[in-house]
């Protein structure tokens, strides 16, 4: 077997049962707990910090379960325990994140560190600090202007493709790192093809990493990755989730990630104000393992341009999204919530109004494919007239991903942004793809 790729743990566990047992009988207790805790020894040679070359940033784009995670882990305790009294900002997609997987996580820091250089953790504060008085600041990419004013030697950013303010995050965190003769930044993420990805991806004092799922299947399970596979494999979006490509825009698809980025608007450059804005709902009836998500977009419009706000698709009961679509609808001060009616027909509009009677809501039938009813939203998008405000990652990877030529899962982030916008620009009296409620 070929074992280039695998950490020494691994290979011991290849040994002979005879050759194994003499491994570990060897070790004192100190030891093993030692080993258990050392990078060199668990992580496999992709997963270690390079040493022999200049770098500012290690982008590290590699698939679900490859172990980002683990390995910004231990980037982070490995500069704590080299340089005492120093510091490093912790940024995750959002407080939630930064604490649950970066933290607390299977793979964060607190579990993943030596019992004898265990940090503390402060949550009042958002802190960890290292019995050599190293601390780590937590922080969530939902508030860059938090990182105004403190200063850093390091930082770690967890799945940044993620952020919804990529670029002021990143700005934000560049002028924080001041700190020390050579300050660095790793950077774990799945490899979605944003403009900062790419640009990172390309910067000469970038170490880029990349890695398939596959490469750490010992430690992930059988029925895991058999579930991966059956929902991935063989998709677009399984390059990118599974085999960690930057994928390239698909000709065939009727949504362009360039033209995306191109037209995409801050939250801080976005408009304060809008002539419309409404919340569109693509349901899901049934509620169990198999059910569809139910779709829920946030359109907006001002003159003759369209704004994606928010994407807020959700699994749960049609009682739950709806309370989601409520909240929604008063957070965005929208005019309207409109439905697709093709499956419950007008159970929506009961619970809605049962729940708020001064919710205005207006049912749509789809009449035509979803391909029919998606391309003249697809041409407002070529006309550079739709400004998605912020990252939407699962919306963008699903209307990117959306390849009409192909038999796909229900696209219900698109469906539901297509049944915004088709409101918005009153398409539904010029075509006769849907409406009619």
């Amino acid at each position: 077997m070929e074992t280039a790729n695998l950490s020494k743990m691994e290979i011991v566990q290849l040994l002979p049962k005879i050759k194994k047992q003499e491994f570990f009988s060897n070790l004192t207790p100190e030891s093993a707990l030692d080993l258990q805790h050392d990078i060199s020894f668990i992580g496999r040679p992709k997963q270690q910090l390079p040493t022999d070359v200049y770098w500012d940033t290690l982008l590290v784009l590699a698939g679900r379960g490859f172990g980002k995670s683990f390995m910004g882990s231990h980037a982070v305790i490995k500069w704590a325990s080299a340089n005492p009294k120093c510091r490093i900002a912790l940024i995750g997609a959002n407080a939630k994140d930064t604490r649950d997987i970066m933290i607390l996580g299977d793979s964060g820091i607190l579990k993943q560190c030596h019992p004898g250089f265990r940090p503390k953790y402060n949550p009042s504060n958002n802190t960890l600090t290292f019995p050599n008085d190293t601390i780590c600041q937590m922080y969530s990419a939902e508030t860059p202007d938090a990182l105004r004013g403190p200063q850093f030697h390091y930082a770690w950013c967890d799945e940044l493709a993620k952020f919804k303010n990529q670029e002021e995050m990143w700005d934000m965190l560049t002028m924080t790192l001041r700190l020390g003769e050579h300050p660095q930044t790793i950077v774990t993420t799945t490899p979605r093809p944003t403009a900062l990805v790419k640009q990172l991806a390309a910067d000469p004092a970038t170490v880029l990493i990349t890695g398939s799922t596959y490469e750490n299947r010992s430690n992930i399970s059988d029925n895991v990755l058999s579930k991966w596979k059956e929902k991935y494999e063989g998709t677009r979006l399984g390059r990118q989730e599974l085999y960690a490509e930057i994928l390239e825009d698909n000709p065939y698809g009727l949504f362009q990630q360039d033209n995306i980025d191109k037209n995409r608007l801050s939250t801080k450059m976005a408009p304060k104000a809008y002539d419309r804005v409404v919340v569109a709902i693509d349901p899901a009836i049934t509620n169990n393992a198999e059910s569809d998500a139910t779709g829920i977009a946030v359109c907006a419009k001002l003159e003759d341009h369209g704004y994606l706000l928010d994407d807020k698709t959700m699994n749960g009961s049609p009682n739950e999204w709806v309370s989601v679509a409520i909240k929604a609808y008063y957070d965005n001060e929208a005019d309207l919530i409109v439905y697709e009616t093709n499956q419950g027909g007008d159970m929506v509009k009961s619970l809605i109004n049962n729940a708020d009677p001064n919710i205005r809501v207006v049912g749509v039938r789809a009449f035509k494919s979803k391909q029919s009813r998606a391309e003249p939203i697809s041409a407002l998008y070529e006309q550079n007239r739709i400004h998605h405000v912020g990252y939407l990652n699962e919306l963008e990877d699903e209307i990117v991903d959306f390849d009409p030529t192909l038999m796909q899962r229900s696209p219900n982030r698109l469906d539901s942004m297509v049944y915004g916008f088709s409101e918005l620009f009153s398409l539904s009296h010029k075509t006769p793809m849907l409406w009619g409620i």
